[in-house]
């Protein structure tokens, strides 16, 4: 799989500032190879999104809706082999890895990455993405289609005469959410990343890597040759995957600095706090945690001010 180069929306017909206001659509082929009664066969997929990133927590949300349809190719899938460029903005790097180790307790299945040398051919994927961009042309200078952006693209390639192609939609949200996980994960970067060719699961803490992919007998047969190395995943703090997708629906860890907390009564509702100049406080409006300091006090009144969200972090108003 790989991402195609972004298709750029068009019309028969515009007026010439239209040309400064095209609408760009993500792209991201994927063709998988399987046997049938001892026979090769494949499946076509063309991911289609208006997340224009083309980073790590977008692959990550392509994995999430490719997966269960791999899943429904075999009910039995026992182990998935990825094979893709090696830019490590998208696919090799620390966060992908942390994604195969994890890759079982996530999409109940094992797999293995491996990644192509530099400087390759064109693949089945090029091809692809080249077909459905040029069915797409095609299309709209017959003014059988108007296309001016993403969701226009899924709705012709949803019933157009490619129908060997399995086209699945994106949002951008679900990018979103994989890029406030990815921002929260605290990994260190592995050494050598850049000439490992091949990444496999070991567990949700380690992977085992190597210089070259590996299809000896004893790797296809489940066991692990001396062709692999073995690294453990170097978290800031313990945390997994799992626990991270968690922890985005709780309460965020307070600090060590002192803070004031008062019990509210809900038979007697809200009671005073004792606060002065430079506490810390918590607060809870409409069923949110808010932290604030206290910057002037005056009789019984005090001016809070307040952390904002910033993606997974909190910081300071500017002032």
């Amino acid at each position: 799989m790989d991402f195609a180069e972004n298709y750029t929306c068009r019309s028969v017909d515009e007026i010439q500032s239209a040309y400064w206001h095209q609408t760009a659509i993500t792209l991201h082929p994927a063709v998988a190879y399987f046997k049938l009664d001892g026979s090769l066969q494949h499946r076509s997929f063309v991911v289609i999104s208006n997340e224009l990133a083309h980073n790590t927590s977008t692959v990550w949300s392509i994995l999430d809706i490719l997966v269960p349809q791999l899943k429904q190719i075999d009910a039995n899938l026992e182990y998935i082999h990825y094979w893709t460029d090696s830019p490590s903005s998208q696919y090799r790097n620390k966060h992908i890895f942390q994604v195969i180790a994890n890759h079982v307790e996530l999409f109940n299945v094992a797999a293995r990455w491996n990644y192509f040398e530099a400087g390759h051919g064109k693949g089945p994927c090029d091809g692809l993405g080249g077909a459905t961009k040029r069915f797409a042309d095609e299309a709209i200078k017959m003014g059988a289609a108007v296309i001016q952006d993403a969701a226009d693209f899924f709705t012709w390639a949803s019933t157009s005469t490619m129908r060997e192609v399995t086209f699945l939609w994106l949002e951008r949200d679900a990018c979103q959410q994989k890029l406030e996980v990815t921002s929260c994960l605290k990994i260190k970067p592995i050494k050598g990343t850049m000439k490992y060719h091949a990444v496999s699961s070991n567990d949700t803490r380690s992977i085992i890597v190597g210089e070259t992919s590996c299809y000896c007998h004893d790797c296809l047969t489940g066991e692990v040759c001396s062709h692999w190395d073995l690294h453990i995943l170097d978290y800031k703090r313990n945390t997994t995957v799992r626990d991270e997708q968690q922890q985005q629906q709780s309460v965020p860890n307070t600090t060590n600095n002192d803070i004031i907390h008062e019990t509210v009564d809900s038979n007697t509702g809200l009671q005073q706090v004792a606060c002065k100049d430079g506490d810390f406080v918590a607060c809870v409006y409409d069923k949110k945690w808010y932290i604030g300091f206290v910057s002037e006090e005056d009789d019984d009144d005090v001016n809070v001010s307040f952390m904002q969200a910033s993606k997974a972090m909190f910081k300071w108003p500017q002032p």
